[in-house]
């Protein structure tokens, strides 16, 4: 999209008022929406609608510097593993505490991952922790 100076714009409102749409768009070659948001532009805020005024609208995300996880299109396990900690962290821990503080919380969920690295027997290690588990791959 071309951009066009503030001058720019004010000759085509002012040429518009006095021509019209077809002799507007004939003279300048611009489309009847940019002629039409000019002229509510100027009609509304003056000159000062034409000036540039970009501000930055920040996400949650980027407020927090975080930067979100995404599979890729059709391809669900990309996250299944994230996924599947996630259901047990909210089954085991989440939903079964209650946090009176948020570090409470913080110091609650450390605990939780600490024991779920460690000590949390999976059926998937054979019914051994992780440590086990490990320590056993390890011997073998």
């Amino acid at each position: 999209m071309a951009k066009y100076t503030m001058e720019f714009k004010l000759e085509v409102v002012k040429y518009f008022k006095e021509n019209g749409k077809a002799e507007t768009v004939k003279k300048y070659n611009i489309s009847n929406t940019a002629i039409y948001k000019w002229e509510h532009l100027y009609d509304t805020y003056g000159i000062e609608g034409f000036k540039r005024k970009t501000v930055k609208k920040y996400t949650v995300e980027e407020k927090l510097n975080i930067i979100q996880s995404m599979s890729r299109k059709g391809n669900c396990l990309d996250n299944s593993l994230a996924e599947n900690f996630f259901s047990h962290l909210k089954s085991e821990f989440y939903y079964l505490e209650s946090f009176d503080t948020i570090d409470d919380f913080i110091r609650g969920l450390d605990e939780y991952i600490q024991y779920y690295n460690t000590e949390r027997i999976s059926s998937k290690l054979k019914g051994m922790t992780p440590v086990q588990y490990r320590n056993h791959s390890i011997a073998a």
